[in-house]
């Protein structure tokens, strides 16, 4: 088996892994599991290979969902490190807060499901790929979307 070292997702613990796992990660899997707690990879040469590769390569992509784990990547050689809290937690936020504020939190939620976050991991991951897309194909869309990439 291949593994892919360069695209990282550095969860806080076993068991918030073990729920990904479960949950999450066969909606796309290019990318190694790696925990703060040192449980996952499961495999202890993987992980510490892992590890060295962090502390070692410039050339990584580490998501982090859970920012108690960012001090364990002080020594990183990589500047390509994403921590994904605050947009997890636009989605939780409060909408019971009436008035203005009202529209603008509940459009400023991002609503995620599954399948769309785990393709928000995967864009941060593909963003290195050379391959260039022809946007001018997306012209007969009129949208803000549309105007930022043309």
């Amino acid at each position: 088996m291949n593994i892919n070292y360069k695209n990282i997702v550095l969860l806080k613990t076993e068991k918030i892994a073990d729920f990904f796992v479960k949950e999450l990660y066969p909606y796309h899997i290019s990318y190694i599991i790696l925990t703060g707690d040192n449980s996952y990879p499961k495999d202890k040469n993987i992980r510490k290979q892992v590890w060295n590769t962090i502390y070692s390569k410039e050339d990584v992509s580490i998501i982090v969902i859970g920012k108690e784990s960012l001090s364990k990547l002080k020594k990183a050689k990589t500047n390509r490190i994403f921590v994904l809290d605050d947009l997890l937690l636009c989605d939780l936020l409060d909408l019971e807060s009436g008035g203005a504020l009202k529209y603008y939190i509940e459009n400023r939620r991002l609503n995620f499901n599954k399948i769309n976050f785990i393709n928000l991991i995967y864009c941060f991951f593909e963003t290195d790929n050379k391959k260039i897309i022809n946007v001018k194909k997306y012209t007969n869309i009129d949208n803000w979307k549309t105007k930022l990439l043309s």
